[in-house]
């Protein structure tokens, strides 16, 4: 398939694809809630503790926990921020399903909703980006986190949940992409390590904390289908692409993680950690 970076996916099928044959939302919930209890000791329960969540999606991932941690924080508000109409949607009916009425749904992209606050300073406690950081160009990068760190109260933080090149997934990426993103709705090709080394260059301390997690392909008669549109999405390409030039080094990559019944293709997520001094 000719690279065609303008070219409409629905992304949010894609993800739902992806997270449910996976167990990243439940292994990366688990460490962001040992982060955020290390984080908020001594935090006083009457404390109005502000959130911003950018690019939350239908709320799987996080939602759940939102709910936790308001049972600490009685006073805890919740901006959801969430630019995809069908994501949204999800997430606006999770919200009432739930009875989850201090959160705050937003229906736009981070920087129309940068505009609603200019000028504003120390508005959130803690600032999300849950695996959002791929759809902001670096270019963009600068302003991102300048205005985060302006948002945050003194002794606020930050947390970007992104993926690493690290891991087993990333095996065939360079063979496949050579680093580049052909469906740009699926974001750019930045990972980890770039937001590690712009963070070094800008002189901002972080904390980096690495755990696998896990894609999951069932071993029937459709495995490759799927296991090539789990390499796509985590590519940022075209399974089509995938099948026609490289249908025999991926066939030979599955065969490499074949367990049990199913293929078993370990991926490696990061949460770094950074916050207003």
């Amino acid at each position: 398939m000719k690279n065609n970076p303008t070219q409409h996916v629905e992304y949010y099928a894609e993800l739902r694809a992806f997270l449910e044959g996976s167990n990243e939302s439940e292994v990366t919930r688990g460490h962001l809630r040992k982060i955020l209890e290390k984080r908020l000791q001594g935090v006083p329960k009457d404390y109005d503790f502000s959130v911003l969540d950018v690019g939350c999606s239908d709320g799987e991932m996080i939602l759940p926990l939102v709910a936790e941690l308001r049972e600490k924080l009685p006073r805890l508000k919740y901006v959801a921020l969430e630019p995809e109409t069908s994501a949204f949607k999800r997430l606006v009916e999770w919200i009432k399903k739930q009875g989850l009425n201090f959160i705050q749904p937003v229906n736009k992209p981070v920087k129309e909703y940068l505009k609603t606050v200019k000028g504003k300073e120390g508005l959130f406690d803690f600032v999300l980006f849950s695996e959002s950081f791929y759809y902001f160009p670096q270019a963009e990068w600068d302003d991102i986190f300048s205005d985060t760190l302006r948002l945050l109260r003194p002794n606020g933080f930050a947390m970007v949940v992104i993926e690493s090149l690290e891991g087993q997934a990333y095996k065939l990426y360079d063979l496949i992409t050579s680093g580049r993103a052909d469906v740009l709705e699926f974001g750019y090709p930045y990972y980890a390590e770039h937001a590690e080394r712009f963070l070094t260059g800008k002189g901002i301390r972080f904390e980096t904390e690495r755990f696998p997690i896990y894609i999951f392909v069932k071993d029937d008669e459709q495995k490759l289908t799927r296991f090539v549109r789990m390499l796509a999405f985590i590519y940022h390409t075209f399974p089509e692409k995938i099948l026609t030039n490289y249908r025999e080094p991926v066939e030979k990559f599955m065969e490499e993680c074949k367990g049990d019944g199913q293929y078993a293709l370990e991926n490696v997520v990061k949460i770094i950690t950074f916050a207003r001094r």
